[in-house]
């Protein structure tokens, strides 16, 4: 093999580790990334539990701004079950 085909070579080994270095990279952020979407999203369950008292059941008809809205629907209702029930006292 002539030096310039090592060169070649060597060029194309360099570029291999650092394409695969790059995968590697990326491999880990996409496996952070899903670790963080998991845990906002139990988050998000246990947060709908606390506040509705059911589990929410994901499904394509069912996500986070559908949880979202049933979370804030039964807030507003504990508050207005709280101020008619000031309001009654008074």
């Amino acid at each position: 093999m002539s030096e310039r085909d090592e060169l070649s070579v060597d060029r194309v080994a360099k570029a291999f580790d650092v394409v695969i270095k790059s995968m590697r990279k990326d491999e880990r952020d996409l496996e952070k990334a899903i670790e963080e979407r998991d845990a906002a999203e139990e988050a998000l369950s246990q947060a709908y539990f606390i506040v509705t008292g059911n589990s929410p059941e994901w499904s394509n008809l069912f996500g986070h701004d559908q949880a979202l809205d049933d979370i804030r629907a039964a807030c507003e209702a504990l508050r207005a079950a709280a101020r008619a029930a000031l309001k009654s006292e008074g």
